[in-house]
């Protein structure tokens, strides 16, 4: 059963990517995936956090567990430095002219 869903959206994905222009594809999940590395930073750090790794700073900021925002120093620290060097590679060509 597995199979045959993985096959129905591989068939999906092709169909719809004939569609579709490059750019606007590679774009929509180059910015999936940068949100989601954004994400993945704070659930990261508060893993750490969890095991006793790093400590804790509480700050006062909501906490959305599913997007990976935890009220501490540390986590908004690191979706911070993730989001700046995003922001970086995305302005470099900007940078350069």
């Amino acid at each position: 059963m597995p199979a045959l869903v993985l096959a129905i959206v591989a068939a999906l994905a092709a169909r719809i990517g004939q569609r579709l222009k490059p750019g606007i594809l590679l774009t929509a999940t180059g910015t999936l995936l940068c949100g989601l590395a954004i994400m993945l930073a704070g659930k990261g750090v508060r893993a750490l956090q969890e095991a006793g790794t790093l400590s804790i700073t509480p700050i006062r900021a909501p906490t959305v567990e599913w997007l990976g925002m935890f009220a501490t120093r540390q986590t908004v620290v690191a979706q911070a430095l993730v989001l700046l060097a995003f922001a970086a590679i995305a302005g470099w060509p900007w940078l350069r002219k």
